[in-house]
């Protein structure tokens, strides 16, 4: 779409080979990838679809393939649907972003690209799916406090999740709406670039991570009944003055030193913990301690403090 200009209206580009697709940063209405098993890479600039981005076709069985390159961005805007439809394994892969404005990204298929869900425009919900690469949960708007909900059911992350407000405008990940269970390979963190905040409620669900929790610059809040199980190798919990509710650390994982507040039950079987010069504090009046014949740098004990 280079040295054009193309009027997006009701229109659908149908790729069936396998081919690149040079967006020149245009917009197109609807845009089909269905072939023989062909894939569509997009690699030298980015391209936006208004519509539905539509890969694969129901009638087959051909795996079709979006492919977005490193540094590139596909983006579903905010009137959008991704669907993956074919009864083959239809997928968006490689290094890229697809960038979802909308609540429209389907469950099926093989989605394994970075998904950044861009609640700039107005607040958005995260289907429970398996997500085969890194999450972004994100707002640029200069003022406005958005919403992302994360739906019921159980999310599969193969990589990291971070929560990012990039500008003014605060952003929410709410799993207490739906109480959500999270299986996460990489990192949990917040990040933020401005004046805005980040937030992520739990829900009562189980959240798994086996890679760094870190929940510096934003707010973590976890419902009564959550557990965080880390079961990583060689990970650090940075629980940066949050409450936590249940904590299960079955890993190889190092305590930031700081002071760890737990309300609920604390289980260590089968971890192995660098303490530091960390403080365990239990502030809960009815909940147990599994050692796991491991070693504490400093407990305290102080159900009052609550």
């Amino acid at each position: 779409l280079t040295n054009g200009t193309w009027t997006a209206s009701a229109e659908t580009l149908q790729m069936d080979g396998t081919a690149n697709l040079v967006g020149a940063g245009q917009t197109l209405k609807n845009l089909t990838i269905n072939g023989s098993a062909n894939t569509v890479t997009v690699a030298t600039s980015d391209v936006t679809v208004s519509g539905t981005i539509t890969i694969g076709g129901a009638a087959d069985s051909n795996d079709d393939t979006l492919s977005i390159a490193s540094g590139r961005t596909v983006t579903s805007d905010t009137a959008g649907t991704v669907t993956l439809v074919g009864s083959g394994t239809d997928s968006i892969t490689g290094a890229g972003t697809l960038t979802v404005g909308n609540s429209n990204l389907a469950t099926g298929g093989t989605v394994s690209s970075i998904v950044r869900f861009d609640s700039t425009n107005g607040d958005l919900t995260m289907p429970n799916r398996t997500y085969g690469g890194a999450v972004e949960i994100y707002n640029n708007h200069a003022a406005t406090a958005r919403v992302i909900t994360m739906a019921a059911g159980t999310h599969t992350l193969s990589g990291s999740l971070t929560v990012i407000a990039n500008n003014g405008g605060n952003v929410t990940m709410a799993g207490a709406t739906n109480n959500p269970t999270v299986n996460l390979t990489g990192d949990l963190a917040f990040t933020t670039h401005s004046t805005g905040t980040v937030t992520l409620t739990s829900g009562t669900g189980t959240w798994t991570a086996s890679g760094n929790v870190n929940f510096t610059n934003g707010t973590y809040t976890a419902a009564s009944g959550n557990t965080l199980v880390m079961n990583g190798s060689g990970k650090t919990l940075t629980s940066a003055a949050q409450t936590l509710q249940n904590v299960t650390l079955s890993g190889t994982i190092t305590l930031a030193n700081a002071t760890h507040t737990i309300a609920g039950n604390l289980d260590l079987t089968g971890s192995t913990i660098t303490a530091g010069s960390s403080t365990v504090t239990m502030t809960g009046t009815s909940n147990t301690i599994t050692g796991g014949s491991q070693t504490l740098n400093n407990l305290t004990i102080d159900p009052a403090s609550t």
